[in-house]
């Protein structure tokens, strides 16, 4: 009966410290860890035993050891990232007192540059994935601006207008 009324005052008392507004920003960026290396794994763990089975050499145990090591890298890489980004974005914040669009840039900018700047397998594939993605918006966007679809490049399979991340809305001055 003594444990079981400690583990509701233990709960009453975390629930209390979770709604404070003062932890609210050190909670987002813990919340953001937990939620990089969550994902990291996910995504990652599936891609590695395919592609580990289907291209790689070896005994079954090697096999086992690299899927391992590239879903611990890659979730390594995410949670350290959205830790980096949401600690700048505070810490920008707090300095200015308020949030500017600014802060995500450059909090994206420093933080992709610490967390991905290593050159190995796994960040040279998250970097094609995200220029995979970001390039067909780019264009779109240019050409909404006036600027002609690139001669020889690759051309975007959508219309202009509707782009995969709606940056479509977007209007660049040039």
């Amino acid at each position: 009966m003594a444990a079981s009324d400690l583990f509701k005052t233990l709960l009453y008392t975390i629930n209390n410290l979770l709604q404070q507004h003062k932890y609210k920003t050190a909670l987002a960026v813990v919340k953001g860890f937990r939620n990089g290396a969550v994902y990291g794994a996910k995504i990652r763990a599936p891609h590695a035993l395919v592609m580990t089975f289907l291209f790689r050499s070896g005994s079954l145990r090697e096999k086992f050891r690299a899927i391992a090591q590239a879903t611990y890298t890659h979730s390594r890489n995410l949670a350290c990232f959205v830790f980096t980004y949401k600690g700048l974005q505070a810490l920008q914040q707090h300095l200015q007192g308020k949030q500017l669009q600014s802060h995500s840039f450059l909090a994206a900018c420093l933080g992709g540059w610490l967390v991905f700047g290593e050159n190995n397998n796994i960040n040279s594939q998250q970097g094609r994935c995200l220029w995979r993605c970001l390039s067909p918006c780019l264009d779109s966007l240019l050409h909404l601006n006036g600027v002609p679809f690139w001669r020889g490049a690759y051309r975007p399979r959508m219309h202009p207008v509707r782009c995969r991340c709606h940056c479509s809305a977007l209007r660049l001055p040039l």
